[in-house]
């Protein structure tokens, strides 16, 4: 009766100490968040272009962020 027993604590004890050291194991480490709170979204930088064409002003949208026209083709300004 009492090896019985002792067995059952035992098993009881291995289950509970068991699984708190899971979940210690499953926290967070502290250098996680701080590459987390680094990265932040951007928007796109855009500028116009202007030129002169037959002395009439013209514009056209420029993206700074991926050097590419954002306007399909120059419009009067």
């Amino acid at each position: 009766m009492k090896a019985k027993l002792l067995i059952v604590l035992t098993m009881s004890f291995m289950c509970l100490f068991g699984s708190v050291s899971s979940v210690m194991a499953n926290e967070p480490e502290a250098n996680n968040a701080e590459t987390v709170s680094e990265i932040s979204p951007r928007g796109e930088i855009t500028e116009y272009k202007y030129r002169y064409i037959n002395g009439v002003k013209y514009k056209r949208l420029w993206s700074v962020t991926g050097n590419y026209w954002i306007d399909p083709a120059w419009s009067p300004a």
